[in-house]
């Protein structure tokens, strides 16, 4: 278990809603990723969380743009749950195979609480 203010660079699993299924996060310091891409910004704490680095930002007036996800929203919680690398892509392939072929299982609607009285949550 790593518990700290700074995060740590490693692999780590946690959940994006209280009840559901884990999901992959890669912390690491570096320059910020956004569309699969490596921008030329100042390096900084970064994370990707289940294979995503960014997400769309709406303004009021309508305006959208995207930006790196903050590694303060799942540091230091992901942190008690440290994982390997091999464990990190196997969830991340996982959760590709699911939303293709199994689109039931928790690990296809990461946003979602499992539903332990429906279906067959393995």
């Amino acid at each position: 278990m790593i518990v700290g203010d700074e995060p740590v660079p490693g692999y780590y699993m946690g959940s994006l809603v209280r009840g559901g299924p884990r999901v992959p996060i890669r912390i690491w310091f570096g320059n910020p990723v956004i569309d699969d891409e490596e921008q030329d910004r100042a390096p900084r704490w970064l994370v990707e969380v289940n294979g995503k680095t960014d997400f769309v930002e709406t303004g009021d007036d309508g305006y959208s743009c995207r930006v790196p996800l903050d590694v303060h929203k799942y540091w230091p919680w992901c942190g008690r749950y440290p994982i390997t690398e091999a464990e990190y892509n196997y969830m991340l392939a996982k959760a590709g195979w699911a939303k293709q072929f199994a689109p039931e299982r928790p690990q296809a609607n990461p946003h979602k609480k499992i539903d332990v009285r429906g279906k067959s949550v393995f």
